[in-house]
């Protein structure tokens, strides 16, 4: 639910409100990440091969890796927001 202007605005934000309650943790984690890439310290995943193991790299980004960590799904958020919006833009034009 959102309230803009005084008028309240029901939308289904559910995974927006998942992205909220894990905010603060996921901003922490996140900096630590960051930290770590500019320290040139680089995510790697071993890769067991039949013959010899490999490690390589990680190519996610952080906010990705932020998201599959917390279970939130970045797509639904986007639904959700452009849901939001245009609600709110639909609302601002007919004065409700």
């Amino acid at each position: 639910m959102s309230k803009q202007s005084g008028i309240s605005i029901h939308f289904a934000t559910s995974e927006c409100d998942k992205l909220l309650a894990v905010s603060k943790n996921s901003q922490i984690i996140g900096e630590f990440l960051d930290w770590l890439q500019n320290n040139d310290v680089v995510l790697s995943k071993w890769d067991v091969g039949k013959y010899e193991d490999t490690l390589y790299p990680i190519r996610q980004s952080i906010e990705s890796l932020l998201a599959e960590y917390f279970e939130v799904d970045l797509n639904k958020v986007e639904k959700e927001r452009r849901a939001l919006l245009s609600g709110i833009r639909a609302s601002n034009e007919t004065g409700e």
